[in-house]
């Protein structure tokens, strides 16, 4: 029974090839085969181009990112340097600003003299007035008491209480000054080196 399938599906082979010989030996045949041949080799170029183009995006993204890594590291290091040097200018103006307060302290009494005590009699309401605006804070509707009641306050800590208040100021207007050269040089770094990224550049071909 074996043997017998063996002839028979030799025959069908030789039946099928001799057909498809025929086939392919007619006009209708040689058409289907060339369309065949056609199609196959338009799918192996579509196949080659997509490959090539997947490729070459893949190699193109990996130029952008290697290239924005070397620009945050730009900006990092140069974003670095330039708090460095903002905060060493701060704390030198700091120093200077200290040493002044420090030197016109010890010069009150030589400005401010003894004399200038027992002659300027400083009145209450000037030290209250004096005292509400350094709080920042509003004085009642009415003055209560006499504001011309002497305060018991020398002229003389008058006059250093000023070169004190004074020489905070300016450490702290030295501080914002500071402070704001260094956002506008942080964001002159950022203008000229970080750009917005294209969404259009960043799309990925599907698969």
């Amino acid at each position: 029974m074996i043997g017998g399938l063996g002839v028979l599906a030799a025959r069908g082979w030789t039946i099928a090839r001799d057909l498809a010989g025929a086939f392919l030996k007619s006009r209708a045949g040689r058409l289907a085969a060339l369309a065949l041949l056609v199609a196959f080799v338009g799918w192996l170029a579509c196949r080659h181009a997509y490959g090539v183009g997947v490729s070459d995006e893949r190699a193109a993204r990996a130029a952008r990112d290697a290239k924005a890594a070397k620009v945050i590291a730009h900006v990092a290091t140069a974003g670095k340097a330039i708090t460095a040097e903002v905060s060493h200018d701060l704390e030198a103006r700091r120093v200077e600003i200290r040493t002044v307060t420090k030197t016109l302290t010890k010069e009150v009494p030589v400005y401010v003299t003894v004399q200038s005590d027992r002659a300027c009699i400083v009145p209450d309401g000037f030290v209250r007035l004096h005292d509400a605006a350094a709080d920042g804070a509003a004085l009642p509707g009415s003055a209560s008491g006499s504001v011309e009641a002497p305060s018991g306050i020398p002229l003389s800590v008058v006059g250093e209480t000023v070169v004190v208040n004074y020489g905070v100021a300016h450490e702290w207007l030295a501080e914002v000054i500071a402070w704001r050269a260094w956002y506008v040089r942080h964001a002159d770094l950022w203008k000229q080196n970080i750009r917005p990224p294209d969404p259009a550049s960043d799309r990925s071909p599907a698969g």
